[in-house]
């Protein structure tokens, strides 16, 4: 466990929170921070649901804070966010595997070559003119929502 990650998410395979790391476990059998055995740094992870509702004290509740007006709602998707909102991918000849990650990617006079992938991860691709897969080579888009 690093210092300052209580709080951290655990997380399931429907990519849900289900839980936060409350902090170390038995401080008595390996101190945090001082433990040289890994596999004694025991760390307790609470369940989101209890966290949500039992706290005593209501400023720990997290009822409280993510659902104030009691609006019953049991799950939030998230959405994909980058810190790129638009780019042009134009004129490359990608000779390495490549990933773009942007909100938007438009990409013309691009060409893939044998044995590489470009990988687009975005919410929208503008593929214009001369946009090019040779023979052999891999492109992949991922559409975030």
């Amino acid at each position: 466990m690093q210092p300052g990650s209580s709080g951290s998410p655990l997380i399931n395979s429907e990519k849900r929170i289900i839980g936060q790391l409350l902090g170390p476990g038995n401080i008595y059998i390996c101190p945090p921070y001082q433990c040289d055995n890994p596999s004694l740094q025991v760390v307790a992870y609470g369940k989101f649901n209890v966290s949500w509702r039992d706290h005593s004290d209501w400023r720990r509740r997290l009822k409280n804070w993510l659902d104030p007006i009691s609006t019953g709602q049991t799950t939030l998707d998230g959405h994909w966010v980058s810190k790129c909102v638009s780019t042009n991918y134009n004129n490359h000849n990608v000779t390495s595997n490549r990933t773009i990650k942007c909100t938007t990617i438009n990409s013309g006079n691009t060409r893939v070559y044998n044995g590489n992938k470009l990988t687009f991860d975005a919410i929208t691709v503008n593929l214009n003119n001369g946009f090019e897969i040779k023979n052999g080579a891999e492109f992949e888009v991922n559409i975030k929502k």
